[in-house]
């Protein structure tokens, strides 16, 4: 859910299924791989590592989602 954060107004305007797979597809991208220092958090102690490490790549599709949203003029 972290990755569509601010996209309810594009996915009620022009249909969801598009973008809802553009941002799963980016999540799994950045989740296998690692980049921006993503795959250092990955070395956290115990499932803490493995909780941040989705989390930051949550964010980073989320980030590129919306960024591409707002330059397709879907988002503004």
């Amino acid at each position: 859910p972290i990755v569509f954060i601010g996209l309810a107004p594009a996915i009620a305007a022009h249909g969801g299924w598009p973008i809802l797979l553009l941002g799963f597809l980016l999540f799994r991208l950045f989740d296998i791989a690692k980049p921006f220092g993503i795959k250092k958090l990955q070395n956290l102690t115990g499932g803490l590592g493995c909780a941040i490490d989705d989390t930051a790549a949550a964010l980073a599709a989320a980030v590129t989602l919306n960024s591409c949203l707002v330059l397709w003029g879907l988002l503004s």
